[in-house]
């Protein structure tokens, strides 16, 4: 009697075992898929952190990179070609 408990608990062990790796593997394409979508997707989102890293280098008061035309000038100064605000 315990050897067919023993096999019957081993058998629904391997069962979750197949399950948890079919999860894995969707989940793993999911991922890849999300991933190309949005690899090819421009964004200029890292211009606007690294000229206010630049500028808190430099000593800029954090209160000017509220003023959109003063930080776009330095973003542009930074990161040629890219408007950001």
């Amino acid at each position: 009697m315990a050897s067919f408990a023993s096999s019957t608990l081993q058998k629904i062990f391997q069962i979750k075992i197949q399950i948890l790796w079919i999860i894995v593997a969707i989940l793993s394409v999911y991922f890849i898929y999300h991933l190309v979508l949005n690899a090819v997707r421009p964004s200029h989102g890292f211009a606007s952190y690294y000229t206010a890293s630049r500028l808190l280098i430099e000593g800029e008061d954090v209160a000017d990179f509220y003023d959109d035309d003063w930080f776009a000038s330095n973003v542009e100064k930074y990161v040629p070609g890219v408007y950001e605000i």
